[in-house]
């Protein structure tokens, strides 16, 4: 589930795009996740992903993921690749 919840969330905040009605879809070619600790049952989990680096076809994100106490439980590294259908009529990425 962790795992899971770091790769929607990399993968989010590369495709995100702020013109309402462009959708940009990716899908991961890479990622690397590195268990920390534990949240206790019932807790809050929160993931703050950023994007790194990228060009027009690939990007780079990282992910940290705390628990209802700002701990760290989880990190993880993802790369992904824009799919197509992704890129505006000139065909450069939104």
């Amino acid at each position: 589930m962790i795992a899971t919840l770091i790769d929607t969330t990399c993968g989010f905040v590369g495709c995100y795009c702020a013109v309402p009605g462009r959708v940009r879809r990716a899908v991961t070619l890479s990622m690397t996740t590195n268990f920390l600790g534990q949240a206790p049952a019932g807790d809050t989990l929160t993931a703050k992903a950023r994007r790194t680096g990228g060009g027009t076809s690939i990007f780079f994100t990282h992910c940290d993921l705390v628990d209802g106490k700002g701990r760290l439980i989880a990190t993880g590294q993802a790369v992904y690749k824009y799919r197509k259908g992704s890129e505006n009529p000139n065909g450069i990425p939104l």
